[in-house]
């Protein structure tokens, strides 16, 4: 038997109804939840990466903080496509 663990993003709906015309539409986003480690090593610096890119693809708006560090080289973030963030963005690499 395999578990495979899954990181749970939140999908918001927003309903917007006209009155003076006829119609409707929903604004969907999904929420994730943020970090807060601030500069502190992650416990494997060799899946960092990974985790940085399963919690953060998709995700429009983070619930927290965003926190991109201990990153090597010149890693791909386009994965990054957040529009917004409740707390604070720290982004630092130590090369």
């Amino acid at each position: 038997m395999t578990v495979k663990k899954a990181l749970i993003k939140q999908q918001y709906c927003i309903v917007f109804t006209r009155r003076l015309k006829l119609g409707s539409f929903v604004i969907c986003v999904a929420v994730c939840l943020g970090t807060d480690m601030k500069l502190a090593l992650p416990s494997s610096l060799e899946n960092h990466y990974e985790t940085l890119r399963l919690l953060y693809t998709g995700c429009q708006v983070v619930h927290g903080n965003l926190e991109i560090t201990h990153l090597h080289g010149n890693p791909d973030l386009s994965f990054l496509q957040v529009n917004k963030f409740v707390m604070y963005q720290l982004v630092w690499n130590s090369n």
